[in-house]
């Protein structure tokens, strides 16, 4: 007998964090970050254009991440998104952003997202932060995680840096969706997505076992 679904899904109380790894620290962004925000996004704005809409006009000041911070608690309150700041572990400075975006609570399932500043790239940073979140997320409430059954990551077929995270984190083969977004210096482009089941993942070694 298959059994009655459970209750949807509730972010747990308190949130998990922070979530330190080797050489990063993942945690909520809070007012005092917005400069070092600001900085990371400015630095290297033009690397994050096309593929993160935001990074095109988003954060031009200070003042503008500051508020773009205070967004994020609020959304962080009403369990709409659950972005966390990339930082480095021994200076504290702003490296990126990762987090799991666009809960579906009743499928116990969302999205990870991320992004990393130029001068952090191709040091395996993102690669590290995703592998420990991905932890959290399937790590049950009561031992301090968040409990989710199920991740998605996407992102545009011509976004080699990007889908390279999954790949190293042994996802497989991704499913490719032809023309599903518009990226504004290429025109309508594939997305490739990938799906993640808590079953599949190792959260004491933060690897793949599927």
């Amino acid at each position: 007998m298959i059994g009655q679904m459970p209750e949807p899904w509730t972010p747990p109380n308190p949130l998990p964090g922070p979530i330190c790894t080797d050489r990063l620290t993942l945690r909520w962004f809070e007012p005092s970050d917005a400069a070092g925000l600001h900085e990371a996004v400015d630095s290297s704005r033009a690397a994050c254009v096309p593929w993160l809409t935001w990074a095109a006009t988003g954060h031009a000041t200070t003042d503008d991440s500051r508020t773009a911070i205070n967004n994020l608690a609020r959304m962080r309150v009403e369990g709409a998104d659950f972005t966390l700041g990339i930082f480095d572990r021994a200076t504290g400075r702003v490296l990126g952003g990762t987090g799991l975006h666009r809960p579906k609570p009743e499928w116990y399932t969302a999205e990870i997202g991320y992004w990393l500043r130029n001068d952090a790239r191709g040091l395996g940073m993102c690669t590290e932060a995703v592998r420990h979140l991905i932890s959290s997320a399937f790590t049950p409430q009561t031992e301090g995680g968040f409990g989710l059954r199920r991740l998605e990551v996407f992102c545009a077929a011509p976004n080699t840096a990007s889908s390279a995270v999954p790949v190293r984190l042994g996802l497989g083969a991704p499913c490719r969706l032809r023309a599903e977004r518009w990226v504004e210096t290429i025109g309508w482009a594939d997305s490739l997505a990938w799906d993640l089941l808590s079953s599949e993942w190792d959260t004491a070694t933060h690897t793949h076992i599927g």
